[in-house]
């Protein structure tokens, strides 16, 4: 049992608590404190996510009440951690914090370099208690500026994790390591700071909060707030506008800063993966971001894990107007779809008696916008009644501008249903005749020049007789090859292709040399990265295997680019600065972690 242990002073870490009992101590060894807390000798301090507190609760529970689960969520990031996590690993690292064990975390989120503080509240702190501490709220990822004060949090002298052998220990927060007189070096723009401000209060709610949330939902939650926002129409999800309006609302500079900006030389996005994936999991600071931007807080999503019921809850009413459970609701399933005409959502219906049709989000005035399908019966129905004169109602519906409605559509489906019959045999003749004429006519043209010449034969018989049309244009391909000058068109793309990475190493945001980027560039996509053209393009080729940018190529450029971007903003110069700034992670490659740290040995 141990003969006493400092309380925990408001939104302090555990660690900080931790370092403050080994300086009241006098263990002049840091390993002896260990011994006391953990009964070890040799451990790792963390500062974010402690370990086995269930060794040390069994030592102060004599003397002093301990609520464990107070400890964890008040004074430790687990909630920030766990917040976005799976389930089995929430109970993984609560499995550690409680417990110890594996060294390895199930949740991966990388700390800032050093402790920060806010010089307000080590003022008060010292007023108040005769001593400072480390606040939690000043270490979560994503905070950047005190909620109390709304001062920039500053960078202290006391690294977060200990990297080095040897160089284990707890080190309290005094005023020489958080020094109130300290002026920043890396000051946020000022376009900047309004916005860090909102995101720095949504990330203190994911720490502060259980947000109880299922893993499993959160996609779906996201889903139902794009479709609230617009972005989501029926079944289809508009992802290219979602990330424009994104990138508008945040800017470049602003997600450079935070390491979230996209990667363009990549189809996937973390932006669209986060809405549809259930598998992965992300940096809370990008559900943050995402939330904010839909219009939300972190605090209300466990509201939305629903389905998109634009329709409400079903049964639907049928909108048959000749059977006799018109207008009642007996359609128990609505499918979602987007009209492609207005944009806009609307739901496809299918009834029990035949009748399959689609309508708008309109619950005051029900009326049918298309007509997909019906049998016979109502098909019967709706003929007769267009061969009379006057009509005043359609089966059970007698409302004229609903009667117009029925009567315009049913006729838009008896046209659509005749352009999908399939063609007689007459008419297909007529048209392979009119190929067979063209390909006599021109023996030497191309398919491209055939269609140009009839453009309607070749669509008739590629839509109904593809088979045919395949067995009767292959000779006309012949001449494709002698058509063109490879050796031309390889000097054309070669000059395209180095013109192109030029413009893309001349762009504000580095992006990697790729195929795919080149080839986007160039808009010649589908030639770089088919490997058939190489011996007819060799040109091309090999120049593109010599300026191909590996992963690790290309992070070692976004340093050299960060560098020159901090020296310019007369930023300070640190291993973080510049980390953060070329959205790359330390310890992830060896040889971009010694260029970094040659970079602030030469300019810091």
């Amino acid at each position: 049992m141990l003969p006493f242990f400092p309380d925990a002073y408001p939104d302090e870490l555990l660690y900080s608590v931790f370092a403050r009992y080994h300086k009241r101590s006098g263990n002049i060894s840091v390993k002896d404190t260990f011994l006391d807390l953990f009964n070890k000798r040799n451990l790792i301090p963390h500062a974010h996510i402690p370990r086995d507190l269930g060794i040390l609760t069994g030592k102060i529970i004599g003397f002093k009440k301990v609520n464990l689960d107070t400890w964890i969520k008040k004074h430790t990031l687990f909630l920030y951690y766990s917040n976005f996590a799976k389930e089995q690993n929430k109970e993984k690292l609560l499995s550690i914090i409680v417990d110890g064990g594996d060294t390895n975390l199930p949740i991966r989120i990388i700390p800032e370099e050093y402790f920060k503080y806010c010089t307000e509240c080590v003022r008060e702190d010292n007023l108040k208690y005769g001593e400072i501490y480390w606040h939690k709220k000043h270490q979560i990822p994503g905070v950047f500026y005190c909620s109390i004060h709304s001062l920039e949090l500053l960078e202290s002298s006391v690294k977060t994790q200990s990297r080095h052998k040897g160089f284990y220990g707890y080190e309290p927060a005094t005023l020489d390591n958080c020094p109130i007189d300290e002026i920043s070096m890396s000051k946020i723009p000022n376009n900047l700071e309004n916005m860090l401000m909102k995101i720095s209060k949504e990330c203190e709610k994911v720490a502060e909060n259980d947000l109880s949330l299922s893993f499993e939902y959160i996609p779906k939650i996201y889903r139902y707030l794009l479709y609230r926002e617009d972005y989501i129409k029926g079944s289809r999800n508009n992802f290219n506008k979602l990330k424009n309006d994104f990138i508008n609302y945040y800017g470049h500079e602003l997600l450079n800063f935070l390491r979230v900006e996209f990667n363009y030389s990549k189809r996937d996005q973390w932006l669209e993966k986060i809405t549809k994936s259930s598998q992965m999991a992300f940096h809370p600071i990008k559900h943050v971001l995402l939330t904010l931007f839909l219009n939300d807080s972190v605090e209300t999503l466990h509201n939305f894990g629903k389905d998109i019921e634009p329709f409400g809850k079903g049964p639907y009413p049928c909108l048959n107007p000749f059977s006799n459970h018109y207008k009642e609701c007996v359609i128990n399933s609505v499918k979602l779809e987007k009209c492609n005409r207005t944009n806009s959502g609307i739901g496809l219906f299918s009834c029990n008696c035949g009748f399959e049709f689609t309508r708008f989000n309109n619950r005051k005035k029900l009326m049918v916008k298309q007509i997909k399908n019906m049998n016979k019966q109502w098909e019967d129905e709706f003929i007769k009644l267009l061969e009379q004169e006057k009509i005043i109602s359609i089966g059970f519906e007698t409302k004229k501008d609903v009667v117009e409605n029925y009567l315009s559509i049913f006729s838009s489906y008896l046209n659509g249903k005749q352009r999908r019959q399939k063609p007689t045999t007459k008419i297909i003749n007529h048209y392979r005749n009119n190929w067979i004429n063209l390909l006599r006519e021109n023996p030497n043209a191309s398919t491209e020049k055939l269609k140009k010449k009839d453009i309607t034969t070749f669509v008739f018989l590629y839509k109904h007789d593809k088979n045919w049309l395949s067995n009767n244009m292959s000779f006309t391909n012949n001449c494709r090859d002698q058509e063109i000058d490879w050796e031309k068109r390889d000097k054309e793309l070669l000059l395209a292709v180095e013109e192109a990475r030029k413009e893309l190493l001349s762009e504000d945001t580095p992006t990697r040399i790729t195929r795919s980027s080149l080839g986007r560039s160039t808009n010649k996509l589908d030639i770089i990265r088919k490997a058939e053209y190489r011996d007819k393009m060799p040109k091309t080729y090999n120049y593109l295997d010599e300026i191909l940018e590996s992963v690790e190529e290309f992070q070692l450029r976004r340093v050299e680019y960060a560098l020159k971007s901090l020296i310019q903003s007369g930023k300070r110069i640190s291993e973080t600065s510049i980390g953060r700034a070329a959205n790359v992670i330390k310890g992830r490659s060896s040889v971009i972690d010694t260029k970094i740290k040659k970079y602030v040995e030469e300019y810091s």
